[in-house]
């Protein structure tokens, strides 16, 4: 493979990973399904979404009541061939729940809720490069810290 369609491959996978947290922070969750491959997987925490119709209702489901934005760094693509490729994405999350009618303008919050990583398949269909597969692994969460962490940074 020339140098040239490998750079443009981990572009396209590059902005389906962009993609994917812009269609999710703003509710465009049909939008969002269209970046999965129709026999997709999506784990997210306890979650697994098995193809198209799963993703949207499943996603739409679970972000109901929330204003949510991922903030995505570290993409990283490797190129397996002309068809696939596999990558990972950092995330950081930052999250506010609600009740009744959607807050508007600023938010207060203590810092993100999450930090972690989305650890992608990618594939080349008729539709282009999309999603075979996305798992979010979570590996900091905002939470209470423990009286052994407590005591250690006194």
């Amino acid at each position: 493979m020339d140098p040239v369609q490998q750079m443009m491959i981990e572009r396209a996978c590059e902005q389906l990973s962009l993609a994917y947290a812009y269609h999710l922070d703003f509710g465009n969750f049909d939008a969002l399904a269209k970046l999965f491959a129709d026999d997709a997987v999506l784990h997210v925490g306890r979650m697994h979404y098995r193809n198209l119709d799963e993703i949207r209702t499943g996603v739409r489901q679970r972000y109901q009541q929330q204003v949510t934005r991922h903030v995505c760094t570290n993409l990283m693509v490797d190129v397996i061939d002309e068809t696939r490729a596999v990558g990972v994405t950092y995330v950081t999350i930052y999250r506010h729940q609600y009740a009744g009618p959607e807050p508007s303008g600023e938010i207060a919050i203590r810092g993100p809720s999450f930090v972690g990583h989305y650890e992608d398949e990618f594939v080349l269909d008729r539709l282009g490069w999309r999603f075979a597969s996305r798992r979010l692994n979570l590996r900091f969460r905002r939470g209470q810290t423990s009286e052994t962490e407590r005591t250690k940074n006194r």
